[in-house]
């Protein structure tokens, strides 16, 4: 999981920006596994699923560590003043909606 808070980039506006956004997809990977990405294969964006209670379109991709080729899936929501990205690894059907807000 990668949480962050939700900045306004100019003040007096509406515009509000999740700051993981701007990151190339390997190291979001890395934020939210721990893992060292040597690489990013083609991403797919896949089926709809939940996100604490929000519905998200799902991103696929194998990634190149120098362990081997890992399956991974991200996602990610906006929650309240922040966001939160969650990676999976392994491949299958990850249980993002098993996620919930502690408190």
């Amino acid at each position: 999981m990668v949480t962050s808070p939700v900045v306004q980039p100019f003040e007096s506006t509406e515009v509000a920006c999740d700051p993981v956004d701007s990151l190339d997809d390997g190291r979001v990977v890395e934020l939210g596994t721990g893992l060292s990405v040597e690489g990013v294969g083609s991403t797919a964006e896949g089926a709809s699923v939940t996100l604490l209670g929000t519905d998200a379109t799902l991103t696929t991709a194998t990634v190149t560590t120098a362990d081997g080729d890992v399956s991974t899936a991200w996602t990610r929501v906006r929650d309240g003043d922040g966001s939160v990205t969650a990676v999976a690894t392994g491949g299958g059907e990850a249980p993002f909606d098993s996620v919930t807000r502690d408190g």
